[in-house]
């Protein structure tokens, strides 16, 4: 497996970890979501399409109802599948499927996932902790450091967010060219779990999320 894929394929996995963590106030994750979770993050096109549906607030991952709402190649279709089982024995797993439909890179991922499953220590476990910056971009800046205007795709966006009287959070550009609202009801259109524990997260410690409000 190239470094560089290895290395991003860390990056997400253990940054998934840490938000699991930070959002069960410390609480580390156990076998099942860190199977599940090492498997989601295997590729950026899937754990994009995965992050809507998980609420580590609530220590929730809605992967049956993703399997039925989003549109998967028949390789991530077998690896929400086998995500699933590790998870919560929630579907059946073709393994035969799996050796003859994934690549190289992303086979040893399902080899691990078991081992995690397991409690075995695993190659991802053994790794030094992968540099904050997973690797340039391509027209060489820095991915961590997105608040600069740097790029063909890149703008720098100021926001302010703030709980409204539903419940739900406020997000407002500082220039006015745009207003909106996030929910963690993934049956809502304003839905995004993952989006509105982090805005969240991020009112708390600055004292701004009104004391008793869910």
């Amino acid at each position: 497996m190239p470094a560089q894929v290895a290395s991003a394929r860390v990056f997400r996995y253990r940054g998934a970890l840490r938000e699991y963590s930070e959002a069960r106030r410390g609480t580390e994750p156990d076998r099942h979501w860190k199977a599940m979770l090492l498997i989601v993050t295997a590729a950026p096109t899937l754990w994009e399409k995965v992050q809507p549906y998980i609420d580590f607030a609530a220590g929730s991952a809605y992967l049956d109802q993703l399997r039925q709402e989003v549109d998967l190649t028949g390789g991530e279709a077998l690896l929400i599948d086998l995500a699933r089982n590790l998870f919560n024995r929630g579907a059946e797993v073709d393994l035969a499927g799996l050796a003859d439909t994934l690549d190289g890179t992303l086979w040893p991922v399902v080899l691990e996932a078991l081992a995690l499953y397991r409690g075995e220590a695993t190659v991802v476990e053994m790794l030094p902790p992968p540099k904050r910056n997973p690797g340039p971009l391509p027209w060489g800046g820095d991915p961590m450091s997105l608040n600069k205007t740097e790029g063909p795709s890149n703008v720098r966006l100021e926001v302010n967010v703030w709980l409204r009287d539903d419940g739900q959070i406020g997000i407002s550009s500082n220039t006015g060219n745009f207003i909106t609202t996030v929910n963690d009801r993934i049956d809502s259109k304003r839905g995004h779990p993952n989006l509105f524990g982090h805005l969240k997260r991020v009112l708390k410690e600055a004292g701004r999320w009104p004391e008793g409000a869910e």
